[in-house]
């Protein structure tokens, strides 16, 4: 389990499925239907595979996409026997450790890649960051949140915020320090709607006060101020 895949919810960024300018709702309607679409799909035929992605590029191609220059993959279903999305051709689902080079990126970049917040401590952010959201986030929004980059940076700058996360976690599921963790989260997503995130690197910018008040919008970046303000002495 990582921060990819958790108990009860995933992300997909990496697959490009929050690229797609849909609402929530719609996406995981997408996911279903790709889903039962694959299950027709003969995995040992390679005409098969190949079909099912000429197909489902074909007909997803019109959907409204944030970049248009970042590719969704139409493998990005539920795999077969698991419960949760994911890659519908992954080795671990069809058996064939070259499966994912039907897919655009090929299986040496899909098996490699991790994105900049997965690559992070795991003991850390596979674990407690990805634990908060797990909890308080349905796994529509899920994924938009863990792989923001760009929020997870802003939220560092606050010294200490992981180790902090860690004891707030353990100490009150209503502490003052996870409130406004939930209320950075809800800025940051109403900054974000109608322009998406992508689980690729950001640039950084020279000034953190200046990314803390793009990421965060001006009320975000207020609520931040109380939140960098949030000692956990005061709370025990």
């Amino acid at each position: 389990m990582n921060a990819c895949q958790r108990t009860n919810v995933s992300c997909g960024s990496c697959c490009g499925h929050f690229n797609l300018n849909l609402s929530p709702d719609a996406r995981l309607d997408l996911v279903r239907e790709r889903t039962a679409r694959f299950a027709l799909v003969d995995t040992s035929n390679a005409g098969h595979m190949a079909a099912y992605r000429q197909e489902r590029e074909q007909k997803e191609e019109s959907l409204p996409r944030h970049n248009q220059e970042t590719y969704v993959c139409p493998y990005f279903g539920i795999p077969r026997r698991r419960s949760l999305a994911g890659c519908m051709i992954h080795p671990s689902v069809t058996g064939n450790p070259h499966s994912q080079n039907f897919s655009f990126y090929g299986a040496s970049i899909c098996q490699a890649y991790d994105c900049p917040n997965k690559d992070r401590d795991p003991s850390l952010v596979f674990s407690r960051y990805a634990e908060r959201f797990q909890e308080k986030f349905p796994d529509t929004e899920y994924g938009q949140i863990m792989s923001d980059t760009r929020l997870l940076n802003v939220l560092l700058e606050r010294p200490g915020f992981l180790e902090d996360l860690s004891s707030a976690l353990d100490s009150n599921e209503n502490h003052p320090f996870l409130m406004l963790l939930d209320s950075l989260v809800h800025a940051r997503s109403a900054v974000v709607e109608g322009t998406g995130v992508a689980s690729f690197e950001f640039r950084r910018f020279t000034d953190p006060a200046l990314e803390i008040g793009d990421v965060l919008g001006k009320q975000g970046a207020e609520i931040f101020e109380r939140f960098s303000g949030c000692t956990m002495e005061a709370q025990r």
